[in-house]
């Protein structure tokens, strides 16, 4: 029979407040990952993962809060706010509901005020990850305005 490693209870608050807002499958593989607990379950993760959901849940990890769907955790002190560049121009969009959601949760664990903001940072986050095929994109824009000028009519 394999020995049974324990201690998760006591890294998972160190983790959540170093990097605040993940869920408890991610704090859990992170902690399998970096080698500071571990499970002798067949499924380490779901193991761990079902650990932190519960002591938070019944009140046994103080200072720590969990909010949203799926859970995610942060310090009950959490209240960083990412810069965002100040926005002029409204626009009213459809969103589906998974985005909705997930914004949703952005502002329950406290990572921005309002709804605007999260879906700026969203914005802004996708535009950076996709920066060179957009460049591609701004070039054949730029190259068909000038096939449509060299038309004669």
């Amino acid at each position: 029979m394999q020995k049974r490693i324990t201690g998760s209870k006591k890294v998972f608050p160190g983790l959540i407040k170093a990097k605040p807002g993940l869920t408890a499958r991610e704090y859990a593989k992170m902690a399998l990952d970096q080698g500071l607990c571990g499970s002798a379950s067949k499924d380490p993760i779901f193991s761990l993962a079902t650990t932190l959901m519960k002591e938070v849940r019944e009140g046994r990890m103080p200072g720590i809060r969990a909010s949203g769907r799926p859970m995610r955790f942060s310090p009950d002190s959490y209240t960083s706010k990412v810069p965002l560049p100040n926005c002029d121009k409204p626009m009213t969009i459809l969103l589906p509901s998974d985005i909705s959601e997930a914004i949703k949760i952005l502002v329950e664990v406290g990572k921005f005020e309002n709804r605007s903001e999260a879906l700026v940072w969203l914005a802004l986050e996708g535009i950076k990850s996709k920066s060179l095929e957009l460049v591609q994109v701004k070039k054949v824009v730029e190259q068909i305005e000038q096939l449509k000028q060299s038309v004669p009519i």
